[in-house]
């Protein structure tokens, strides 16, 4: 479907194969549990929100309370991830940084495809209306 180009908050891309968000880690030094995000994924979220500072962006502030986001992940190969997965990494990436809270995300929608030469992650932010 088409978005109404008036309630784009901001469309960018990250260069690169698509990343999935990897799970916390928890290790247990004299008898204390300690939960940890990996490095890898902690990376992976800063290259995310450095390309979304980097282009021209609005945020969307926390009055706003309908949010859609639709991401194209672009993979150069056939390597299966969930989907779901590198969708959590692009949004706890903007968490904070691109809208104030992503319980304001009312409309999520993902692809998935190949694009062995140029592959990337195509993130649109946009206002949804009000429901009637």
């Amino acid at each position: 479907d088409a978005v109404d180009l008036d309630r784009i908050a901001t469309y960018f891309i990250v260069p690169g194969e698509p990343v999935s968000k990897a799970r916390a880690r928890t290790t247990i030094q004299d008898g204390k549990a300690t939960t940890y995000t990996p490095a890898s994924t902690v990376a992976a979220e800063e290259v995310i929100r450095g390309y979304y500072l980097a282009g021209e962006r609005h945020f969307v502030d926390a009055d706003v309370e309908r949010i859609g986001v639709r991401i194209f992940f672009y993979r150069k190969n056939n390597i299966r991830r969930d989907i779901d997965n590198m969708a959590k990494l692009i949004l706890d990436a903007l968490n904070k940084v691109a809208w104030a809270d992503d319980n304001q995300i009312d409309e999520l929608i993902l692809w998935r495809g190949r694009d062995k030469d140029d592959p990337r992650t195509e993130v649109l932010i946009y206002t949804l209306q009000e429901m009637a």
